[in-house]
């Protein structure tokens, strides 16, 4: 079974690196690897691939090899997965994984912002390329210069962690936080805690370091004393940090020993300081000079709708809905809710993949909503709030389109603050951009 897998990492390498998963995008010289979807089977265009210039092909059509150009695999997907842990394994860069319920796209761009003013040696997940697919897709973007890889992982089951940690075999890793998303799919809050932490036990297995943040409750309850784990977030800790503005941007110290770094960010919120207090403790640890890091952090730009900060007109809009779960609502209102200005809305999308937990988190929600004292100027938007205990001073749309004319007439150039925050699957997005 080795033998095979390295035959198939003769052919890419033979390739010089140079392969491709989609039929349509096929290059002179290149490998294919064809993957299965709902809708598609690869498989079904390897003699189209050779014909366009593919050098090899893999099937699992056994009719279509002939064992000079088109080779037989049990399963396409695992093939790609095999030829990156080869890859990895082979090129041997220090590599960093990020996973977290909230977070690990942000920290992981931080990340990369910082060590591409270092080295232009590093490589790192592109958006959220973050499952069984998009991590090898990431490693097989490594060359032999490269000395840092980036990977971000993400899962809604336990063992997909695991998993992508048995393909990427990473050296350092992060956990941001823990909280409750994912919940259906996990099997509840204790399925996403060992699902989290299957990171560090995979690093601890293989005498890895383990960057912990101590500012999530449940990950510092996880800690256990070891020469290699490095903490961050408490008065103990090797990092910490202590803020002094949260909204609308940042403003942080990064304390280490007897030093410290003062660090400015357009990121908001209390949630956007522990990811770029990560981040900067990550770097630090690297011994990346200061300015750099300073640098990295203050010239990130957030986009795709996490943590933009945008102006319309006189209205100022915190757009944060590429994602949500009861966790990230509840850290990014808080937030919002320390803004100055009289005028403030929430315009909030319900949360997916919640199951039976649905209604109490969405209640729950609504709860603490109230609690911080907004009372009125709340919107809720969404099927999931349904069945919810919705107070009348509260306006509740089933849909985003419902909500259009209402938005432009109340928010659309008034001089209002709005934070909107959802799921991806409420497209509270549109209510920004129209052409979506």
């Amino acid at each position: 079974m080795k033998k095979l897998k390295m035959d198939l990492y003769n052919l890419f390498e033979q390739c010089n690196y140079n392969y491709s998963t989609d039929s349509r995008k096929i290059s002179e010289g290149c490998l294919y690897i064809p993957l299965k979807g709902a809708n598609f089977n690869g498989n079904d265009f390897v003699i189209k691939a050779i014909h366009m210039g593919a050098a090899y092909a893999l099937t699992e059509n056994i009719e279509l090899v002939d064992n000079v150009k088109v080779f037989f695999v049990h399963d396409g997907l695992e093939a790609l997965q095999d030829i990156a842990r080869i890859h990895i394994q082979k090129l041997k860069p220090k590599t960093i994984a990020i996973t977290g319920s909230n977070g690990k796209t942000t920290t992981k761009e931080l990340i990369h912002s910082i060590f591409s003013n270092f080295t232009k040696d590093v490589i790192a997940t592109e958006g959220n390329l973050n499952n069984h697919i998009g991590v090898p897709v990431t490693i097989l973007r490594l060359r032999p210069h490269h000395k840092f890889a980036i990977i971000e992982m993400g899962a809604n089951h336990q063992g997909e962690i695991k998993s992508l940690c048995e393909i990427a075999n990473p050296d350092f890793g992060v956990i941001t936080s823990i909280g409750k998303a994912h919940l259906e799919g996990f099997g509840g809050e204790e399925g996403v805690i060992k699902a989290k932490m299957e990171l560090f036990d995979f690093l601890q297995y293989h005498k890895g370091v383990c960057f912990y943040n101590l500012n999530d409750a449940t990950i510092a309850s996880m800690y256990f004393d070891d020469s290699r784990n490095i903490c961050i977030g408490n008065d103990s800790s090797q990092y910490k940090g202590v803020y002094s503005q949260l909204v609308p941007d940042l403003k942080f110290k990064l304390l280490f020993g007897a030093d410290s770094i003062e660090i400015e960010s357009p990121l908001f919120g209390i949630h956007n300081f522990y990811n770029a207090l990560l981040a900067a403790s990550i770097a630090q640890y690297f011994e990346i000079p200061n300015e750099l890091i300073q640098k990295g952090i203050k010239e990130y730009i957030p986009k795709n709708m996490r943590s933009e900060f945008l102006q319309r007109g006189e209205s100022t809009i915190l757009l944060d809905a590429y994602n949500a779960n009861p966790s990230s609502m509840r850290l990014a209102i808080e937030s919002f809710s320390q803004m100055e200005g009289e005028s403030k809305y929430l315009v909030l999308g319900g949360m997916a993949e919640l199951g039976k937990y649905e209604r109490d988190e969405h209640n729950s929600l609504i709860q603490f909503v109230q609690d911080l004292g907004f009372q009125d100027k709340v919107i809720l938007v969404g099927p999931q709030f349904k069945e919810c205990n919705v107070p009348k001073s509260f306006l509740y749309f089933m849909r985003v389109d419902d909500m259009m004319s209402w938005f432009d007439t109340n928010i659309e150039n008034k001089s209002v603050s709005v934070l909107i925050k959802g799921s991806r699957s409420i497209q509270l997005e549109k209510l920004i951009y129209r052409s979506i």
